[in-house]
C-alpha cells in the first residue's frame, strides 16, 4: 500500500547548505501463517524480508568541505568512513575544466588520508580489525555543491568540453590517488531563486549529466584497462547527490543518470516543520520514495543523508554537532533538540537517531549513509600534525565521553548490531526452508 502525500502536506523548500522535500511514506508488511502437524506459528515474514533485501556492501560516505581537512583524525574517519568525499572544487563556466584546485588538501595532510585509507582496507581483508563496515575504502573527489554548481550545465551540455573535462578529472584523480568521482550539481534544470526551469530545459540539463557521468564511466573503464598491469589506483566511484521531491528520482531514471553511477546520495536534510529540520519522520519519506521510484535495479545505490549539524527552528543558522555536545554536556543520546538562550530550539539527530536512520537504510535495502559532514562530529582522538620544524598543529579531543559521544560511533555501532540481526535472521529462514517448513 502506498500512501502520497498532497503538496500541501510537504515540507516547505528552505534555501541553506541543503535542502529538501519530506515525501510519501511506503508501508507494506504481511505474514505467513504456518500449520505444522498439531501446531499453530504464525511466522512474520517483515524480518525475512529486511534480511534478503539489505545490501550486502554497506556505504558509508562523508562530505569534507576543504575548511574541515586539517582537523580530521583520518585514522578514525576510516574506521566508520568508505567513502571520503573531498569537498569541493568547481567546473569553470567559460573553459568546462576544473578550477578551485586550491580547495584540495594540501600534500601532508592528503597523505596523511592516503595511508589511513590504506590500513583500513588492509584492516577490512584481513577480518581482525574494528573497522566497521567491512567495505573497501576510498578518496573522492567533489564537484560542485550549493553555490559552486554554475559550471556544469555549459560544460556538460558541449561534447568537446565534456571531453576535455573528463580527461583532465582522470588526471587530477591519478595526481592525488583518488578513486573516484561526486557530482554535487544542484541542481540540473533548476534556480535556486525560481525553482524549477522549463519541461525542455530540465530535461536538457538531465541529458547533460547522464552523458557527463557515461563519458567519465568509459574513461574510469580505458584507464583501469591500460593500468592493469601498474601500480596506479584504479578508478572505480561515481556518485551524484539529489534532491529528493520525488521528480529528481524520476529524472535520474529516466534519463540514465543511475545507469552509471555507483551511489546517488538524497540529502534528507534542511527541511522546515515542526520537528526540526531532519526528523526520523524525512528519513522514512525518503527511503520509501527511494524504494518506489527507483525499484529493485537502482534502489541499493542509494545513500540516505544524515546531519551532522543542528537547526533552530526559524531556519536562520547551524551549529555542529560536535559545538552541541559540548555546550550541552552531559548530552543524552536520545535527545534530538535543546534550548540555546540566544538561538532558541536548536533540533538536530542525536546518536539515537542517526543509529535508527541507519538501522532504518540497511534494513530497507538501499546502499547506505551519507553524511553532512563528517567534520562536524565531536573529535574522539587528537590530531597533532607537524607543519614545519618549530611548530605542531594540534586539534584536540571534542567528544567528552570519547566515542560514545561521536555520531560515527553510534553509526558504526548501528551497522555492527544490524547486519549481525539481519544474518542470524536469514540464516534462521534458511534453517525453516531447508526443513520443509516453508
Amino acid at each position: 500500500m502506498t500512501a502520497v502525500l498532497k503538496t500541501s502536506e510537504l515540507y516547505s523548500i528552505r534555501t541553506g547548505r541543503r535542502c529538501c522535500y519530506s515525501f510519501a511514506f511506503v508501508c507494506s508488511f504481511g505474514f505467513v501463517l504456518l500449520l505444522v502437524c498439531l501446531i499453530s506459528t504464525t511466522i512474520s515474514v517483515s524480518a525475512s524480508v529486511s534480511a534478503e533485501s539489505a545490501p550486502q556492501v554497506i556505504a558509508v560516505a562523508a562530505y569534507l568541505p576543504e575548511w574541515r581537512t586539517r582537523s580530521i583524525n583520518y585514522d578514525a574517519l576510516f574506521t566508520h568512513v568508505t567513502h571520503a568525499i573531498f569537498f569541493s572544487l568547481e567546473v569553470d563556466p567559460k573553459t568546462g575544466l576544473p578550477t578551485a584546485k586550491d580547495r584540495l588538501p594540501n600534500e601532508q595532510v592528503l597523505e596523511e588520508a592516503q595511508v589511513a585509507m590504506r590500513k583500513a582496507n588492509a584492516a577490512v581483508a584481513s577480518g581482525v580489525a574494528d573497522v566497521t563496515p567491512r567495505a573497501k575504502r576510498h578518496a573522492i573527489l567533489c564537484f560542485g555543491g550549493n553555490g559552486r554548481s554554475a559550471g556544469f550545465s555549459a560544460m556538460a551540455k558541449n561534447s568537446k568540453k565534456r571531453s576535455k573535462f573528463v580527461k583532465a578529472l582522470v588526471k587530477l584523480l591519478v595526481k592525488n590517488k583518488m578513486t573516484g568521482v561526486d557530482y554535487n550539481w544542484e541542481y540540473p534544470g533548476y534556480d535556486m531563486r525560481s525553482g524549477y526551469l522549463s519541461d525542455r530545459e530540465v530535461g536538457a540539463d538531465y541529458d547533460a549529466l547522464a552523458a557527463l557521468v557515461r563519458d567519465t564511466r568509459e574513461a574510469f573503464d580505458k584507464h583501469n584497462s591500460d593500468a592493469a598491469s601498474s601500480n596506479v589506483p584504479r578508478l572505480t566511484e561515481i556518485s551524484v547527490a539529489y534532491y529528493p521531491d520525488g521528480r529528481q528520482e524520476k529524472l535520474l531514471v529516466k534519463h540514465g543518470v543511475a545507469e552509471y553511477v555507483n551511489y546517488m546520495h538524497a540529502m534528507a536534510y534542511d527541511a522546515q516543520g515542526p520537528d526540526g529540520h531532519s526528523p526520523m519522520s524525512l528519513a522514512e519519506r525518503v527511503v520509501s520514495q527511494a524504494n518506489s521510484l527507483f525499484g529493485k535495479e537502482h534502489v541499493g545505490k542509494v545513500t540516505l543523508g544524515l546531519p551532522f549539524y543542528g537547526r533552530d527552528l526559524r531556519m536562520s543558522g547551524w551549529h555542529t554537532y560536535e559545538d552541541i555536545v559540548q555546550k550541552f554536556d552531559p548530552l543524552d543520546d536520545s535527545l534530538d533538540v535543546v534550548n540555546d538562550k540566544k538561538d532558541g530550539t536548536i533540533a538536530f539527530n542525536g546518536r539515537s537517531t542517526i543509529h535508527a536512520k541507519t538501522r532504518l537504510a540497511i534494513e530497507s535495502g538501499i546502499g547506505g549513509v551519507m553524511i553532512w559532514e563528517g567534520g562536524q562530529d565531536c573529535r574522539y582522538l587528537e590530531v597533532s600534525r607537524k607543519v614545519s620544524s618549530e611548530e605542531t598543529e594540534v586539534h584536540k579531543v571534542t567528544c567528552p565521553r570519547g566515542k560514545k559521544s561521536s555520531l560515527m560511533g553510534a553509526l558504526s555501532d548501528a551497522i555492527h548490531t544490524t547486519t549481525t540481526k539481519l544474518k542470524l535472521e536469514k540464516r534462521h529462514t534458511k534453517t525453516v526452508r531447508d526443513d520443509g517448513e516453508l
